[in-house]
């Protein structure tokens, strides 16, 4: 089998094969999350992360410790990579949480080159992080005070 690095994926027209593939990770986002972004998971974290990927409204109780912060900035970036224009926020109370959470995020795309042939541009400012991916999907880091100067006021959001 012949390896392709992940940035000459973007440069040419997908085949039927490439098609199938993707079609097979965007269902089984565990495999994914292994193959693509190079984590390795526990058994719980597959079943978390194939609940929130596929589910709309998920609630998950987990110990400390048990890498919700890593499994949401994973979901974030399956996200983006299998959804054209897609929308995904990090929100916390306060910017300093966000900015973690993005931090994980940064963090996956530096051990995954799949991840990094995806991303255009990542943006740090004052008030909002970003990353805008070459289909269109963007991610913000974004807080929730309403006192802020960079409140998620206005800011649209899919996920």
């Amino acid at each position: 089998m012949q390896t392709i690095k992940p940035e000459a994926l973007l440069s040419k027209e997908p085949t039927q094969e490439d098609l199938k593939m993707f079609e097979f990770y965007k269902k089984n986002p565990p495999l994914a999350a292994m193959d693509l972004l190079n984590q390795d998971l526990a058994p719980f974290q597959r079943i978390v992360l194939n609940g929130v990927m596929t589910h709309s409204y998920v609630i998950s109780v987990l110990a400390r410790g048990s890498g919700k912060t890593r499994m949401m900035a994973m979901c974030a970036a399956l996200l983006c990579m299998f959804n054209p224009k897609m929308r995904v926020g990090f929100l916390a109370p306060g910017f300093r949480q966000a900015k973690l959470s993005f931090s994980e995020f940064e963090a996956i795309l530096n051990e995954s080159a799949h991840l990094d042939a995806c991303v255009k541009r990542i943006s740090k400012q004052t008030d909002q992080w970003s990353v805008e991916f070459h289909n269109g999907a963007f991610c913000f880091a974004l807080p929730l005070a309403a006192d802020s100067a960079a409140s998620i006021r206005g800011v649209r959001l899919h996920a």
